[in-house]
C-alpha cells in the first residue's frame, strides 16, 4: 500500500484558488486510506491560516478601492450621480465581504476552509503522526546537520519534524504533495534515507494532488480541474517524472531485488537528425518490434508504455543503427536478459 503526504503549503491554497476549491476535500475525504498527515501539519495549518487570511483580506481591501478620476466638466454630466452611486454600493458590499472575512480570522469555526480542512484529517483512514519529545530531539539533529527538508528560519524545525514524524510512523510506500523547494529539490536524498530508515520506497515528490493520486490508481478529474487553474502550475506538474516512471517499472519487475537506479539507468539513442524526446518504459521485445517497424530510422512517436518490465530512456545522440544492439548489451551487463 502506499500513502499520500499532503505539504502544507498545499492546503494553503485554498485561499488564494480563483475557483470554488471545497469540492476538493471531498474527493479527498473519498480517498481518506490513502492519506498520511502529521500532528505538526495540523498545527502549521492553524498557525499559518491566520497569516493567508489577513493576505487575503489586505489584497482585496486594495483591488476594491475605486476613485474616479473627475473633472466639473464630468460632475456636470447626468450620469455622474449614478456613478457614484454604484461605486458607493459597490465598495458597501465590499466592505461587507472584509468584515465576514475578518470574523473567520476570529472565529475559526466560521472559516469553510479551515472547517472542511479538520473534517478531513478527522475522517476515519486518514492516518494521523502524533508529534513526540523523540521525534523534535531527531528533528532537531537534523537542523544541526543540515540535512534536507530544512525550515527556512533557522530557529524552527517544523519541516525537519514532519519529516521524521512520517519515516517513522508511515510504515508504507509513499508520495509527497509539496511545492516546498526543501522538499522537491531534495527528492534523491530523501528517497534513499526513506528507503534505509524504513525498508519501504518513497514514490516521488509532486506538486500536484491530482498527479499523486493518479500515481496510486485514485485519480481524481475534479482535483486535476481545479489544480490547473492555481497560478504557478504548469502542465509538466500533472506528469510523472521519468525517475518516479521508470523506478516504479523496475521495482514492479524485480519486487525484493535492490538495485541502484541510477547505475541500471538505460540509454537509447534517437539518430543524428532526428532528436527523438521521448523517455518511456518498454520491453525487449516491445522495442525490437518496434525499432524492426521503423526500420532505423528517425522516428518521433512515442513507444509502448508502462510494460513493467525494462526501464528505456531516449535522450542521446546515437545512430538509430546501433540503438537496438546497444540495448541488448546493456541488459546484459546488468544479467536481465
Amino acid at each position: 500500500m502506499t500513502r499520500v503526504y499532503v505539504d502544507t503549503n498545499i492546503f494553503m491554497d485554498f485561499y488564494q484558488s480563483a475557483n470554488d476549491r471545497l469540492g476538493v476535500f471531498e474527493e479527498l475525504r473519498g480517498r481518506a486510506d490513502k492519506l498520511i498527515t502529521t500532528e505538526q501539519t495540523i498545527a502549521e495549518f492553524e498557525r499559518n491560516r491566520a497569516q493567508r487570511l489577513s493576505s487575503l483580506i489586505d489584497t482585496f481591501g486594495k483591488s476594491i478601492k475605486i476613485q474616479p478620476h473627475t473633472t466639473s466638466v464630468i460632475k456636470a454630466l447626468e450620469e455622474w450621480p449614478l456613478l457614484i452611486k454604484k461605486r458607493d454600493e459597490f465598495q458597501n458590499h465590499a466592505a461587507s465581504i472584509q468584515s465576514r472575512l475578518a470574523s473567520f480570522l476570529a472565529d475559526p469555526s466560521a472559516d469553510p476552509v479551515y472547517t472542511k480542512f479538520l473534517d478531513l484529517v478527522k475522517t476515519e483512514g486518514v492516518q494521523t503522526i502524533s508529534t513526540t519529545d523523540v521525534l523534535i530531539t531527531r528533528a532537531h539533529r537534523r537542523k544541526l546537520l543540515g540535512n534536507p527538508p530544512s525550515s527556512p528560519d533557522k530557529h524552527t524545525i517544523g519541516d525537519e519534524l514532519i519529516w521524521e514524524s512520517l519515516m517513522e510512523g508511515c510504515g508504507e510506500d509513499l508520495i509527497i504533495v509539496s511545492r516546498d523547494g526543501t522538499f522537491t529539490a531534495h527528492e534523491a536524498f530523501l528517497r534513499d534515507e526513506y528507503a534505509k530508515r524504513t525498508g519501504k520506497k518513497l514514490l516521488g515528490v509532486v506538486k500536484t494532488l491530482a498527479l499523486a493520486l493518479e500515481l496510486i490508481g485514485a485519480g481524481s478529474e475534479l482535483i486535476e480541474e481545479e489544480e490547473y487553474e492555481l497560478p504557478g502550475i504548469e502542465d509538466d506538474d500533472f506528469e510523472s517524472s521519468w525517475d518516479t516512471d521508470a523506478r516504479q517499472s523496475l521495482e514492479a519487475a524485480y519486487e525484493g531485488v535492490e538495485f541502484d537506479f541510477e547505475k541500471h539507468e538505460m540509454y537509447v539513442a534517437g539518430d543524428s537528425d532526428n532528436d527523438f524526446g521521448m523517455r518511456t518504459i518498454c520491453s525487449l521485445d516491445e522495442f525490437n518490434e518496434w525499432a524492426s517497424e521503423q526500420a532505423f530510422s528517425g522516428y518521433n512517436s512515442s513507444a509502448p508504455r508502462d510494460s513493467g518490465e525494462w526501464a528505456v530512456e531516449f535522450d542521446d545522440w546515437k545512430w538509430i543503427e546501433n540503438a537496438q544492439l546497444y540495448f541488448e548489451e546493456e541488459l546484459q551487463k546488468l544479467g536481465w536478459t
